[in-house]
């Protein structure tokens, strides 16, 4: 059937994603606020590199998850590997090989949002995501070293309205999904939708290279990858949000946010070669939350209790079968309260975020076998303060801030590890000071310093347990022993720069310079006579970089009821080191250069968008130097027949080709509440990887209509 037919089809099921919405009002539109402070402020006022990404821009990027918007659109290090896997990292902080987020925290609505994969989630229902670079601990805690994501939930305080939405593109993907929000009575409203996203068929690598390519380059990306079927990469997701708010009197509030994914045959190929086992994952995510908020007099006060639950299931398909089961668990309090006084704000309060990890493995025929680490708690619990202050006529703004958190571990028994259970918890203090003046009213100088710490995991602090490990009939047991005197990850941070916002907000554009020294870095460590590994303190980093923002907006520069804006976003990174055991060497998984850019045109009924992503090249291990054979010139064969890399498998480390992809959006409105869009990812098909051995699809499309109501 062809896509423009099966579409027909599907509409009358009104199911849908977000509704297309691309007609501009005619009135001014609204400053742009930021909410990540725990207060509103307006985006011009923030001290820190702070940049937000409209509901608009959301619509008009063609992105399949989180962690995919995220790198089209700001110059941010990113890591989407198949199994449905997705990491951010800002300021130098490397995403690392595991593609998962380590060093920048994911919020939804200002509170742990239950997951660290930024390639588990939706974008539909969002009002905004802001993303703030630099050490924010002091605000939100362990983890934020180098930036928050910050999640914003549409309020639908109106008429009832809504949208349904179908879509249909390659690698037989379908997309479904609805939405429906606004008044249900008195005092009472709502927000209700649901998603579906289906890849049925594998997808295709690119075929082209934008770049010409050195001899060395050629062998890294492999003459068999182009225009390669990328084997196990199908996946499925929905989900389904329920909001439900309620007025009190004396001007409080209730919400209720409930949230269910579920993805279902995320499979996974390890590389495009095979060369790891093939998984098939399912991934099952619940999370409530309940926010209370009201206002005291000058008092804005919040309560927000909250928990999630993630369980994955994987089936691994190598040569002795395995299903593993993980569950993380999530749940603690917000309580803030934001005092109001002539020239500024207070904000202080107490939040807790508690997380219990919990697996099991077996093989296939349901003997139960160790789980590659043990059962651990991680309850933290933070007091904060902020004073943000606005002073000669709001020339000069100062915000400076600290907090106290207590973290403690406990790791506890787990089935057929051989370990000691016990606990340990240690204390962390975090300061923060940022500052931004406006020497005249357009023009702005900002700079800020503060530190920030990353919590090791209970498992490397405290006990000792043993795994054992079958392969090719063999059995290899192997001592892990946790460190009391491991100390957390830290961080200081310090940048400074200068911006321009116009009044309309037609004109933003900003260059910071930013420093990162990174200690007490963790790593495994084998003792001296092997018997067994522990964790140490052993590495420590340092970064130095540059980062550039342009926008401009030309119709709204002259008051047009369209809009033609040009973006662009690059960071680079001049130095970056890393000093462990064997001597200082550039830090590997980084990028020293990356940017975004684009131009978006929106008008009544029609709206078109262009972006671009450029990724320089950066050093990775080389996993086939430690898989494949150690002789020189001798070729890598996988199971599957295919020779790799012959004459690199002798290279400890990989230097990764840069790339430049560019996706394309269109939409057009032949009636009042009817749209018709299509997307193209990856225009030019070039063919990359972020990842050694894991490439990204092909030139890609998706049709959809939608309707509005």
């Amino acid at each position: 059937m062809k896509p423009t037919a099966l579409l027909l089809t599907l509409l009358p099921l009104f199911s849908l994603r977000a509704a297309e919405t691309d007609s501009l009002p005619s009135h001014p539109i609204e400053e742009v606020v930021v909410k990540g402070y725990k207060f509103e402020l307006p985006l011009r006022d923030a001290p820190n590199k702070v940049e937000v990404i409209s509901a608009r821009d959301i619509l008009h990027t063609p992105a399949v998850h989180l962690s995919d918007l995220i790198k089209k659109s700001t110059a941010a290090e990113s890591v989407d590997m198949q199994g449905m896997t997705g990491g951010i990292e800002f300021r130098g902080f490397s995403p690392g090989g595991a593609g998962t987020n380590t060093y920048s925290v994911l919020l939804l609505d200002g509170v742990p949002m239950g997951t660290k994969n930024a390639a588990a989630t939706f974008l539909s229902g969002l009002e905004s995501v802001e993303i703030m670079k630099g050490p924010f601990s002091a605000l939100y805690g362990s983890g934020a070293m180098g930036g928050v994501v910050n999640l914003f939930t549409k309020q639908s305080r109106d008429c009832i309205s809504g949208s349904v939405s179908a879509g249909y593109g390659s690698y037989n993907t379908l997309e479904l999904s609805a939405h429906a929000g606004g008044w249900l009575a008195h005092r009472l409203d709502f927000d209700l939708s649901f998603d579906y996203h289906r890849q049925h068929d594998d997808y295709k690598t690119g075929h082209n290279d934008l770049f010409r390519r050195t001899p060395y380059e050629k062998e890294v990306l492999d003459r068999n990858s182009y225009g390669m079927v990328y084997p196990n990469t199908g996946f499925d997701k929905k989900q389904g949000v329920l909001r439900v708010g309620y007025d009190l009197h004396g001007g409080w509030r209730l919400n209720l946010y409930n949230n269910l994914f579920h993805a279902g045959h995320a499979r996974g190929n390890g590389t495009i070669w095979g060369l790891y086992d093939q998984t098939d994952k399912r991934v099952l995510r619940n999370y409530h939350r309940l926010d209370i908020t009201g206002n005291a007099g000058n008092h804005s006060l919040r309560i927000s209790p909250y928990f999630g639950n993630e369980t994955s299931d994987y089936l691994n398909s190598g040569y002795e079968k395995t299903r593993s089961h993980y569950a993380y668990r999530t749940f603690g309090l917000v309580a803030q309260d934001a005092f109001r006084f002539r020239t500024g704000r207070l904000v202080f309060g107490i939040d807790n975020f508690s997380q219990r990890y919990v697996s099991t493995q077996s093989r296939e025929d349901g003997t139960p076998t160790a789980p590659y680490q043990p059962d651990y708690y991680n309850i933290q619990t933070g007091a904060f303060a902020q004073l943000h202050l606005r002073l000669f006529r709001d020339r000069l703004i100062a915000q400076t801030g600290i907090r106290y958190d207590n973290t403690w571990f406990r790791t506890t028994a787990t089935r057929l590890i051989d370990m000691k259970s016990s606990g340990k918890s240690y204390h962390s203090v975090n300061p923060t000071l940022a500052l931004k003046y406006r020497p005249v009213p357009l023009l702005g100088l900002h700079s800020s310093i503060g530190r920030g710490f990353m919590a090791p995991e209970a498992f490397k602090t405290t006990g000792r347990y043993a795994l054992e490990y079958v392969w090719n009939g063999s059995v290899s047991r192997t001592e892990y022993r946790g460190n009391p005197d491991l100390k957390p990850e830290s961080s200081l941070t310090v940048d400074a720069g200068i911006g321009a916002t116009t009044h309309d907000g037609s004109l933003q554009a900003d260059v910071t310079w930013f420093l990162t020294d990174h200690r007490n870095m963790i790593v495994t460590e084998a003792a001296e006579d092997f018997a067994f590994y522990t964790y140490v303190n052993s590495s420590k980093s340092a970064v130095r970089g540059l980062e550039f923002l342009l926008s401009y907006d030309l119709g709204k520069s002259l008051g047009r009821d369209f809009s033609l804006k040009f973006y662009g976003n690059y960071t680079r990174i001049y130095h970056s080191s890393m000093t462990a055991s064997d001597g200082e060497t550039p830090i590997k998984y980084l990028s020293p250069n990356t940017a975004a850019f684009g131009a978006d045109f929106t008008s009544r009924r029609f709206a078109a968008r262009i972006g671009g992503r450029y990724l320089g090249h950066r050093i990775e291990d080389n996993f086939l130097y430690m898989t494949g054979p150690n002789y020189e010139n001798v070729p890598f064969v996988t199971a599957s027949g295919i020779e790799v890399r012959p004459t690199l498998v002798n290279d400890r480390t990989i230097t990764l080709p840069d790339f430049m992809v560019f996706d394309c959006y269109l939409s057009y409105m032949p009636a009042r509440n009817l749209t018709v869009a299509a997307e193209i990812n990856n225009l030019l098909g070039e063919n990359y990887m972020e990842r050694d051995g894991y490439y990204m699809p092909g030139r890609n499309f998706m049709i959809r209509l939608s309707c509005r109501f």
